[in-house]
Formats: C-alpha cells, structure tokens, sequence
C-alpha cells in the first residue's frame, strides 16, 4: 500500500490538472498563491463554472472543478 501524498504533492497534481486544460488559468493560481485573491479567484471559478475574464467558456470537465475544489480547500492566506 503506497504512504498518503504529502499536501504539497496533492497542491501540484491539482496544478497539473489545470494547467494541462487551462494552462491561462494555472499561471493565475500560481501567481496568487497564497494571497487573499487566490482565494476569491478560486471562489470565482468554482461558483461560477469558468474564468470570470473569458466570457466564451461556461463550466469545467469534472477533473478540473475536482482539483479546483482540491485548491481551494487546501490554500491558506499568507499572513507575513
């Protein structure tokens, strides 16, 4: 039986996930990490189904909003 994932290697299959769909999207988190906007971003795509600023897409395959979700549970707000 293989040992659980540590979190930072879930964090990266969950960006690996997007990036390889939505590689626009990918940079965005990864710039933000960390940040408040992250967060709201996040929130953003989930609730909404899409990027907010790319008004020709609505929704996400299943594997997407999967690691979104993963995202958004797993980051913190970086309070230094």
């Amino acid at each position: 039986m293989k040992p659980p994932l540590r979190e930072e290697d879930v964090i990266e299959q969950a960006f690996e996930t997007i990036r390889s769909r939505h590689p626009r999207i990918a940079g965005t988190l990864k710039t933000i990490w960390g940040y408040q906007e992250c967060s709201d971003y996040l929130q953003k795509l989930v609730f909404n189904g899409s990027d907010p600023t790319d008004l020709k897409r609505a929704g996400f395959d299943p594997e997407v909003a999967d690691a979104l979700l993963q995202l958004s549970r797993m980051h913190k707000v970086d309070k230094s």
